[in-house]
Order: structure tokens, then C-alpha cells, then sequence
């Protein structure tokens, strides 16, 4: 018998690996509610409630309640407490809350409550004046270099002065055609007895103090400093309006660019409407009366898109600051302090300006020899 050979095993391929399972995808997140109320009208909203002695109360996310004293309910409609909601997930799971957002009913009760108080005005106190050591300037000598004879030290008299700062917010409304536009916007610190614009270091100091990052200091803290008087208020007014003005310019022309698309659209569909009119009038009395109508109605179009500004004013912020500040005595765009080198080549000039008035005092009394 004749034994037969196996075959010869196959040769096995390389194990597939199994796939590795897929991680699960993470679960999305939250989606973070974005406050719809405007940056600026939430610290408005907890300055009223300082002002006016109103609880302001944590409801849950994003959800605040204002519970009102009595002299406060009347102007909010006679109600003792307001639910406010800070975000449009908060105004859907309470949908009884309002929202702080321009033009809603909530905040023109506040601007109404807060003038009724006399809450125009809000004084932060005197700005922390800066450290001796910061403020004494280095002398690297006090040696004249030159001689000088019958001269008299006197103590030199410096005094200080606290100046009013402050800046305006308002609330801007821009209306042109159909379209309207709010904002409440800040106008840059001023010096409110000069009507100089302050620049970015004297500005930061204003804003630690008004977000209460740093404390007012003592006005003990410079007991004999002369207050400054501010500007009259009208015109004061006219500096801080002024102000927002140039603020306001980029969105004012872009107000303005697409009014004038607006009322290009509206001419041109006036002026068809009345060309097919006049297409079947043949009496030149009704044709005269319709052309007259035609350009009147193109004027008030023309008139109703053009973009108006109305500003409210809402709250002027004032701090005082003494004159100590280096860039309170250099405002932006005033003349710059006078650098060491220059104020060391000017005492030497003093210097030689008063040897030479001394030689020119003795000549005049020095005895001719032989006279």
C-alpha cells in the first residue's frame, strides 16, 4: 500500500487585526449662554442698586432678581420685585424675567428711576496718588560749575492741586429710514477743569477705581491741595457730546451707507410708479399735479433716510487726582515735561546768567583808580 503525503499546510496569512473601536466622540458641551445684556449696563444695573438701597439677588444662572422698596416700585410699574435675565437660556426657562438690552422696557424704567434720584453724577473719590519714591526725581548732583559769589538759597514753594476727571456714558440712537440703531457708549476721561483729553495711564487708573480693583484714597492724603473747579456744565456737556461724536463716526457712515442704498431703491420705485401714471395722463394740468406730487414724495424720502443722532446722557463719572500724576501735568497733546538734560543745561544757564548780572553790578560800584 502506498501511503499518500498530506499536503503540505498552506501558508496562513497574517492575522487581520480587528479594527480598534472608535473612542466615542466627546459629548458636546453646554453651549455657554452669551449675556445678551450689554457689558456696560450690568455694572449700570449694580450701581443703581447701590444708589437706590434695591437687593440684587442670585437666581440662578444667569438669572438676577431686583427686590424694590417702595419708593423704587413706582417706576417700574408699581412692582416689588424684577426679574431680570442676563442671557437668552435664562429668558427661556423664565420666560416671565425681562432683559437688559437696549430699547427694552426694563431699561428705560432704570434710566427713569436712576434720573428721578439725581443718579446723573457718580463721584468715585480721589484716585491713589503715586509713592514718594515714585514721585521725587533723581538730582545726580548739586554742584554748580561755576563759582557763585553773594548768592542766596531760598526754598523753592510747590503747591498741590486736585483736578476733576471724568468721562460720560450715554446712550446713542442712530435712525435713518426704517433703521434703528442703540448704543451705550463711554466717552474718554477728560480733565474737566481744562477739557483736556487724558491719556492711557491716567485712563487705567480711572478704570481700577471705577471697577473698584483699587480703593479711593484718603482725602486727608493731601489735606492742603487746591481743588480745581470743573468747567461749567453746558459746557462740559458740549466736550463729552463732542467726544462721542468721534467715537460714533465709524458707525455713523456706515448708518449712513446703507441708508443710501435704502433710499436709492425707494427713488427708483417711485419714480416708476409715477412714470406709469404718467404714462396715461394726457392733460398737462393732472400731468403737472403728479409731477409736483412725484418730487415731493422723492424730498421726504430723502429726508427720512438721513441718519439722526440723538444722544442721552446717562451718567458722568468723576474722580479727582492730584497734580502729581507725571501724565496729568503732560496731557496728550499738550507740551511733553522737560527732560533731565535740558532742565540740568537750564540751571547751568541760570547759573552763568546770574554771574554775569553780579560782574555787571560791580563794575557799576567798583572805584575808578585815580578818579
Amino acid at each position: 500500500m502506498t501511503r499518500r503525503r498530506k499536503p503540505p499546510p498552506k501558508p496562513q496569512g497574517k492575522a487581520k487585526r480587528k479594527p480598534a473601536p472608535k473612542a466615542p466622540a466627546p459629548a458636546p458641551q453646554a453651549a455657554e449662554a452669551d449675556p445678551l445684556a450689554d457689558a456696560r449696563i450690568r455694572p449700570f444695573v449694580e450701581r443703581y442698586c447701590d444708589l437706590a438701597g434695591v437687593k440684587l439677588l442670585e437666581k440662578g444662572s444667569d438669572l438676577r432678581e431686583l427686590r424694590l422698596p417702595p419708593p423704587e416700585r413706582v417706576h417700574f410699574q408699581g412692582r416689588e420685585s424684577v426679574r431680570l435675565a442676563l442671557s437668552l437660556d435664562a429668558l427661556e426657562r423664565h420666560p416671565d424675567a425681562e432683559i437688559a438690552v437696549l430699547g427694552s422696557p426694563f431699561l428705560t424704567h432704570l434710566i427713569e428711576a436712576i434720573r428721578a434720584r439725581g443718579g446723573g453724577r457718580l463721584s468715585l473719590g480721589l484716585i491713589p496718588p503715586p509713592g514718594a519714591a515714585e514721585s521725587q526725581e533723581v538730582v545726580p548732583s548739586t554742584d554748580l560749575p561755576v563759582a557763585v559769589k553773594d548768592g542766596t538759597a531760598r526754598r523753592r514753594k510747590a503747591g498741590l492741586a486736585a483736578h476733576p476727571i471724568g468721562r460720560l456714558l450715554a446712550r446713542v440712537v442712530l435712525r435713518a429710514g426704517a433703521a434703528v440703531e442703540e448704543a451705550v457708549v463711554e466717552s474718554d476721561v477728560f480733565d474737566l477743569s481744562t477739557g483736556t483729553r487724558l491719556g492711557d495711564d491716567v485712563a487705567g487708573l480711572f478704570q481700577d477705581l471705577e471697577a473698584q480693583r483699587v480703593a479711593p484714597a484718603d482725602p486727608d492724603a493731601i489735606p492742603d491741595a487746591a481743588l480745581v473747579p470743573p468747567r461749567e456744565p453746558d459746557e462740559l456737556l458740549r466736550l463729552l457730546i463732542g467726544n462721542l461724536r468721534e467715537q460714533s463716526a465709524e458707525r455713523v457712515a456706515a448708518r449712513q451707507a446703507a441708508a443710501e442704498q435704502a433710499v436709492a431703491k425707494e427713488l427708483d420705485r417711485l419714480d416708476r410708479y409715477f412714470a406709469s401714471i404718467l404714462a396715461d395722463k394726457s392733460d398737462p394740468d393732472e400731468a403737472r399735479t403728479i409731477t409736483a406730487l412725484h418730487e415731493r414724495r422723492r424730498t421726504e424720502e430723502v429726508r427720512r433716510h438721513q441718519v439722526k443722532a440723538i444722544v442721552h446722557p446717562l451718567q458722568l463719572v468723576e474722580a479727582s487726582v492730584d497734580d502729581r500724576v507725571p501724565a496729568l501735568r503732560a496731557p496728550a497733546g499738550g507740551a511733553g515735561r522737560v527732560p533731565a538734560r535740558a532742565r540740568r543745561l537750564r540751571r547751568v544757564l541760570a547759573a552763568l546768567l546770574g554771574v554775569r548780572r553780579g560782574l555787571l553790578r560791580g563794575s557799576r560800584h567798583r572805584p575808578v583808580p585815580g578818579g
